[in-house]
């Protein structure tokens, strides 16, 4: 794994883990491959608002006390400091989802990202979701 790669990995990871809840504005979580790529979109177009939404209660309480607005901006100004990088940001900006495995209201949806050129490699990630309301939400 190249040091690009590996960079790549470790800014998702940090994504994920900064990624908490919010309640579901417009964004379609009615699968588990569905919330993750909505997840993703709403990252790469800087809608923290939605990222933050697609994110499960626990998990937005681990983060940030729900009440309090802050923590959506908190949220945003900690992945905009993870994505300053220009490179790091573009390699993020091509995924696709592998697989999806559910059990019960549980889910893991395995995505590949790739910085899309010809001999790029892609990197695998999985993300853990929970069903809360019938909306499936990103859970870490």
């Amino acid at each position: 794994m190249t040091g690009t790669h590996t960079r790549v990995l470790i800014v998702f990871l940090l994504l994920s883990l900064l990624a908490v809840t919010l309640h579901g504005c417009g964004a379609n979580a009615s699968t588990p491959s569905r919330a993750a790529e909505s997840y993703i979109k709403a990252l790469q177009k800087n809608d923290f608002k939605t990222a933050w939404s697609l994110l499960s209660e626990k998990t937005r309480g681990d983060i940030a006390d729900p009440s309090d607005k802050k923590g959506v901006d908190s949220f945003k100004e900690k992945i905009e400091e993870a994505l300053k990088d220009a490179s790091t940001k573009s390699q993020l900006m091509t995924s696709k989802v592998s697989k999806e495995t559910v059990t019960g209201s549980n889910a893991t949806v395995t995505v590949l990202f790739s910085d899309g050129q010809e001999k790029s490699t892609e990197q695998s990630q999985d993300i853990s979701l929970v069903k809360e309301k019938g909306n499936w939400r990103i859970s870490f």
